[in-house]
């Protein structure tokens, strides 16, 4: 049993001793893995350690390139605000080359109008040199045209003539011309051609020239007088005053309702100092269209024989003025003073008659506006202010005469009805009412109220009349 135990003791001393080896073999291999960890951490840091200059010398590069952009960058924004600055002058040879482009293509346009007429005109040539050896008859078109190979046959004219005008609304007039003396190359004596090239020259200016081609075209239709007109135009511009007045002579019963031929004879008679006919003719073509301001420059410039003549020579230059003509140096240095010291006047007087309308002074706002009537003979407000105050002092014979020989507005006509119907003429007075609104056109027409203060219980015979005018004022 000694022995029993013994083994027992021997194989529990033999297990404690592996667990004790089992410890330390655990022991030694966790103390093995941490040196491999701190082995393998020691080469990473001499990799890291190797690595050093390399990262350094990366974080410099990456330094120099982020400088270089950054310098960059600020050159950018200083060429972005020049940039800027000059926008508008970009901007302006935009549009600059846009209209270059736009007229390069209209000269191009051209160009192959030009092309297209020389190969007509090639083509032409060809067939005439290829009709040499047929028989002609002398004097005839194909005779002239073999003579001279630039001339044009009569389907050519047309064809030509057509192009001429179409140049001429494209406003090509070079082209134009170019086309008419290739009409007359053939037919020297062709009207048509011959009266719009001269017709392009006279709105040149070039006056001899275009009297030449025109006196071409009437020779050939003598009895068109719109190309009498026009070459009697281009005599004028010549000076040639007395040629000019011969051309028309033929056409004066034809031309005396046209405003355009007696302003023309009637200039030319004033350039030739025949006085009497020049004012005759020119109050003819003022009548014939009496808001054209040339009839009047015209007549201003008619000699004055004393204060009155003056005086009417600055009312025609005065208007015309109004109605848009051109200054005229003569008339401005004869007549100026006079016009400038009339619109003084006007203006005085004009401030002073509405300053008696303000005060209800009624024989005050009469004289003014009466002062004002004669001072300027167009107005038809003056005459109608001026009839008004003078109805309103009952002087109904003064208030008429104010209307008389002065322009007639629906204004006017209203105030001639209130005195018909004053003189107890109702019929014409309802006539002259109901003419004034029609005229009118939606106008507001208006009367002073103490002119109609009893028409709300008018005589029996005028019951009408009252009515109309009533109605006409919107009451």
């Amino acid at each position: 049993s000694s022995s029993a135990e013994k083994s027992a003791d021997a194989v529990a001393d033999l297990e404690l001793s592996a667990m004790h080896l089992q410890e330390e073999r655990q022991k030694y291999t966790s103390m093995r893995e941490e040196f491999l960890k701190l082995k393998a951490a020691a080469l990473s840091g001499e990799s890291e350690a190797r690595r050093l200059p390399q990262v350094e010398a990366e974080r410099k590069r990456l330094a120099a390139e982020v400088a270089d952009l950054q310098k960059t960058l600020t050159i950018s924004r200083a060429e972005t605000a020049e940039l800027r600055k000059l926008t508008p002058e970009v901007e302006k040879l935009r549009r600059e080359v846009q209209g270059v482009r736009k007229e390069s293509a209209e000269i191009a346009a051209w160009k192959k109008k030009i092309s297209d007429l020389e190969k007509q005109n090639r083509k032409l040539r060809d067939e005439l040199i290829a009709s040499k050896q047929s028989p002609v008859v002398p004097g005839s078109a194909a005779a002239k045209q073999a003579e001279d190979p630039a001339a044009v046959s009569a389907a050519e004219r047309d064809q030509l003539l057509a192009k001429g005008i179409a140049a001429e609304k494209d406003g090509a007039d070079d082209l134009a011309i170019w086309c008419y003396r290739k009409i007359l190359l053939g037919f020297p004596g062709d009207a048509e051609a011959n009266r719009r090239h001269g017709l392009i020259l006279l709105k040149r200016g070039d006056y001899p020239e275009a009297a030449v081609m025109l006196e071409k075209a009437r020779r050939a239709a003598p009895d068109r007088m719109e190309i009498a007109v026009a070459t009697a135009r281009a005599l004028q511009g010549d000076e040639k005053f007395g040629d000019a007045l011969a051309v028309l002579e033929k056409f004066s019963p034809q031309g005396v309702n046209d405003m355009e031929f007696q302003l023309l004879t009637g200039t030319l008679f004033r350039r030739m100092s025949q006085f009497d006919a020049a004012k005759e003719r020119l109050e003819r073509a003022l009548a014939l269209a009496p808001q054209d301001p040339r009839p009047m420059v015209e007549l201003a410039q008619l000699p004055a024989a004393d204060e009155k003549a003056r005086k009417t020579a600055a009312k025609y230059y005065e208007k015309a003025k109004k109605l848009g003509a051109v200054p005229v140096p003569e008339l401005e240095r004869s007549l100026g003073t006079m016009i400038n010291e009339k619109t003084e006047m006007i203006d005085f007087l004009l401030v002073a008659a509405q300053e008696a309308e303000k005060n209800n002074d009624t024989t005050s706002a009469a004289w003014y506006y009466t002062q004002l009537r004669e001072a300027d003979a167009q107005s038809a407000e003056y005459a109608v202010k001026a009839a008004q105050y003078l109805a309103i002092q009952l002087k109904y014979e003064d208030a008429i005469r104010m209307l008389q020989d002065r322009p007639v507005t629906p204004q006017s006509t209203l105030m001639q009805a209130l005195l018909a119907y004053r003189k107890g003429d109702f019929t014409q007075a309802e006539t002259l009412a109901q003419k004034a609104v029609q005229s009118a056109k939606g106008e507001k027409l208006t009367l002073p109220e103490e002119l109609i203060l009893d028409f709300g219980k008018p005589a029996d015979a005028g019951k009408k009349a009252a009515k109309a005018i009533l109605s006409a004022v919107g009451r």
